[in-house]
């Protein structure tokens, strides 16, 4: 198989994996307004004008930039919760599920009821076909939901689609963080087997495939053949996938 330089495959994968997230831009940016600090304390307000740099130029493109702006954001005040979830964003955005995951969860625990993360979290897990969680987390952004909030109304959407999975009692501030450590737990067990983990992540990369996701796919089959780099099956998937994807 003729391989494409990796170059161009990785500009070519940025720019397909991002379309979806510009669509759900609006609530997985959060509200700034409710959730940033008034406070004149200098670091904290350097803080702020990193994260604004950081979305000015993930708008751009410039996804190495953003990345450096949202971490000194975090550096300089460890409890600004909007630009952990914009990290978050910009990581989901070229296929690193994982660091997103892990940036929703601490947006998360540092803020319970910061919604942006929560349908950020569910989505991430529809990706991973793990449906209970994704119920979990669809449920507690629709009770976050405020009058007119669209999102309100898509976290119902996806809760009617996942209803079997969904429990019956309103959620907890405990119950959300107990989740958080359980996942955490789980993530870890299954980091200490890279090979069990790839071939979990190339399972689920061939059911989107077949389904039509090929963007979706691609972004499982990346995770898994970095954790597994000497399995020739996931990398030809891989190859398989992205010439699909450009020869559109």
């Amino acid at each position: 198989m003729k391989k494409i330089p990796l170059t161009v495959l990785t500009v070519a994968f940025i720019g397909v994996s991002s379309f979806s997230g510009f669509v759900r831009a609006a609530d997985r940016a959060g509200n700034e307004d409710v959730y940033t600090s008034e406070s004149q304390d200098s670091f904290q307000e350097l803080a702020r004008s990193y994260r604004e740099q950081g979305l000015e130029l993930q708008k751009m493109g410039k996804v190495d930039e953003a990345r450096s702006f949202y971490q000194k954001a975090i550096q300089l005040d460890p409890a600004f919760v909007l630009p952990y979830n914009d990290l978050g964003v910009l990581y989901e955005t070229v296929g690193l599920l994982d660091e997103a995951e892990d940036l929703y969860l601490k947006a998360i625990e540092l803020e319970p009821r910061y919604p942006a993360s929560y349908s950020n979290l569910a989505l991430i897990y529809e990706a991973k076909l793990d449906y209970k969680k994704a119920g979990y987390y669809w449920k507690k952004r629709k009770e976050l939901g405020l009058p007119g909030d669209p999102w309100t109304d898509i976290a119902s959407e996806h809760l009617q689609k996942l209803q079997p999975f969904v429990p019956e009692k309103p959620y907890k501030d405990e119950d959300v963080l107990s989740l958080a450590e359980q996942i955490n737990k789980e993530r870890n067990i299954l980091k200490g087997n890279n090979g069990a983990l790839a071939k979990d992540y190339f399972k689920k990369a061939r059911v989107f495939y077949d389904s039509g996701d090929e963007v979706t796919a691609l972004r499982m089959a990346i995770s898994a053949r970095q954790l597994d780099p000497a399995n020739k099956e996931i990398t030809e998937f891989v190859d398989k996938v992205q010439i699909r994807l450009l020869s559109r």
